[in-house]
C-alpha cells in the first residue's frame, strides 16, 4: 500500500510519498498476547502472558505452529532449583496448581545468550523429550501463565550488566528459523547503582561518605521504580563519637518523582561509619525494623535491608552481643543460645546449663523468652538479654543457690558466685527483687 503522484503529462513518471507498506496474510492474522509484571516476593523477577482472543481464521493459519516461552541470559548461567547454582526457573499456571513450581532439578547450564525453549525442556524433564505444544494448545489450554527467575543475590552482584529476556515465541514447524513473538519480550535488567546523597549542610562520619560497598552494588527493581537514591538526613554524636545516622530512601520513578510504596520490596545497603562494629538498630517511622548484622566488603561498612516501605530510616550502633558467627537469624524459632545449643526459652537454658561454671547465655535480639520462675543458678551465669523479654511467670524469678526450680537442694554457705543479666527487659526489676541470698553479686 502506497501514496504516489503520477506527472499528468508522462505517466511513466511516478514518485512514492512516504514510505509504502507491505501487509501479508501473517500480518493480519498474527496473535497477540498481554504481558504484564508480578509482584513475587520469592523471585527476582515474574510476568504473566495471558493470550488474546483470536480470529478463527488465526487460529487456523498460527494452530500448528509451535509455541514456547524462550529465556536467554547475556551472562554464563548455571540454573537448578534445589541449589548450589545461580538460580533457577520458576511457572505457575491455574489449571495444574494454585502454587508455583520451581525447576530445573539437576544442572542445567546456559551459555551466554543462548536461548532456551521452557515448555521444551519441561517435557524432557517429564520424559516426554521432542514433545511440542502448539499455538492452539497454549491458546485453547494454557493462555494464561505466570513464569518468573530467581537468581542468588551473589550472582546479581557479580554481574551488574546482567540483562535477561523472556519471550513467548511461535515457530513454524515447516522451518523453525521462521518465529515470532507473541505479544511483546521483556527485557530485565538490574536497577541503575544506588547514590548516596550527602547533603552540604551534613558532614559525614568517615566510611559513610563514597561508601563503595553501597554504591557499586546494583538494586534490583521493580517495573515502576528506575533510580534508587540514598540521603544521608542527619548524624548524632554523642562523645565525640557517631551515634546515629538517619537516611532519607527514595525510589524514583522515570519522571524522577518518588514511588513511596514500590510494587515488590527492595534489598539496598545502608551505608556505616567505618568505626561501628557488632549490630545496628534500624528504625522506620519510629517503629523498630530490625537488628541487623553489620557486614564489611572492602573495607565499607553496612547494614543489609529488606523494605517495601520508604522514607526516614534512623540506624545506630547496637549493643547487642552474640557469639561469633551467630546472628539473628541463627536463632530461628527459639530463643537464647549458649553459643552451642538453641533453647526455645530462657527458662530451659537456664536449667540446662546449671551448675555449669562460668556459663553464657545470650538471647535473641528483642525476642520474648518466654515466662520465667525459679530459674535455677547454682554456679557464676552471665545472660546477655539483648533487649529480650520474659512475658511470663508468677514471680519472673532466678532462685539462686537452688538446682531445683520446685525448692530445695539449696547450695553450701562455702559457694560463691555471680549472677550477672544485661539488658534483659521489661522486667529487670522483678527478677533482681527475687534474689534468695543478698550477697550474691548482681
Amino acid at each position: 500500500l502506497a501514496l504516489k503522484m503520477t506527472d499528468p503529462n508522462d505517466a511513466s513518471k511516478v514518485l512514492t510519498i512516504g514510505e509504502p507498506a507491505t501487509y501479508t496474510v501473517k500480518d493480519l492474522l498474527m496473535p497477540t498476547a498481554t504481558v504484564s509484571t508480578l509482584a513475587n516476593e520469592e523471585l527476582t523477577f515474574a510476568l504473566n502472558f495471558k493470550a488474546d482472543e483470536v480470529s478463527p481464521e488465526a487460529l487456523e493459519y498460527f494452530g500448528s505452529w509451535y509455541a514456547d516461552f524462550e529465556l536467554s541470559v547475556n551472562k554464563e548461567t548455571v540454573f537448578n532449583a534445589n541449589g548450589g547454582a545461580n538460580g533457577y526457573l520458576s511457572g505457575q499456571y491455574d489449571e495444574w496448581s494454585e502454587n508455583w513450581v520451581n525447576v530445573p532439578f539437576e544442572d542445567v547450564t546456559l551459555a551466554a545468550n543462548e536461548p532456551l525453549k521452557i515448555m521444551a525442556y519441561a517435557a524432557k524433564m517429564l520424559g516426554q523429550s521432542g514433545l511440542k505444544l502448539t499455538y492452539r494448545d497454549v491458546y485453547e489450554g494454557v493462555k494464561d501463565f505466570d513464569c518468573g527467575v530467581f537468581f542468588e543475590p551473589d550472582f546479581l552482584t557479580a554481574n551488574p550488566d546482567l540483562e535477561v529476556t523472556l519471550e513467548l515465541r511461535m515457530y513454524n514447524p515447516a522451518n523453525e528459523s521462521e518465529s515470532y513473538v507473541i505479544g511483546k519480550t521483556y527485557v530485565f535488567t538490574l536497577g541503575e547503582k544506588p547514590t548516596v546523597v550527602i547533603p552540604e549542610n551534613v558532614t559525614a562520619p568517615e566510611g559513610v561518605q563514597n561508601n563503595a560497598a553501597v554504591e557499586e552494588t546494583p538494586v534490583v527493581l521493580p517495573d515502576e521504580v528506575k533510580t534508587f537514591e540514598i540521603s544521608l538526613a542527619s548524624v548524632t554524636t554523642e562523645a565525640a563519637e557517631t551515634a546515629k545516622v538517619t537516611f532519607n530512601v527514595e525510589p524514583k520513578d522515570a519522571e524522577g518523582v518518588k514511588v513511596a510504596a514500590p510494587s515488590k520490596a527492595i534489598t539496598f545497603r545502608l551505608p556505616l561509619p567505618s568505626a561501628w562494629s557488632g549490630f545496628a538498630k534500624v528504625t522506620h517511622e519510629d517503629a523498630l525494623l530490625g537488628i541487623y548484622d553489620i557486614q564489611e566488603a572492602n573495607g565499607n561498612k553496612f547494614v543489609e535491608i529488606t523494605s517495601q516501605a520508604f522514607s526516614e530510616y534512623v540506624v545506630e550502633q547496637s549493643d547487642i552481643v552474640l557469639p561469633p558467627g551467630v546472628t539473628s537469624a541463627s536463632f530461628g524459632t527459639d530463643t537464647v543460645t549458649d553459643g552451642t545449643t538453641y533453647y526455645a526459652t530462657l527458662q530451659a537454658a537456664v536449667e540446662a546449663v546449671c551448675g555449669t561454671a562460668g556459663a553464657t547465655l545470650y538471647c535473641k535480639p528483642g525476642a520474648d523468652v518466654g515466662a520465667l520462675q525459679h530459674a535455677p543458678v547454682t554456679a557464676t551465669l552471665t545472660v546477655y538479654g539483648n533487649g529480650a523479654s520474659v512475658s511470663g511467670g508468677a514471680e519472673r524469678d532466678f532462685d539462686i543457690g537452688n538446682t531445683d526450680p520446685s525448692g530445695g537442694k539449696d547450695i553450701t554457705a562455702e559457694q560463691n558466685f555471680e549472677l550477672k543479666l544485661r539488658n534483659l527487659t521489661k522486667q529487670v526489676d522483678a527478677v533482681k527483687s527475687q534474689f534468695n541470698d543478698s550477697s550474691v553479686g548482681t
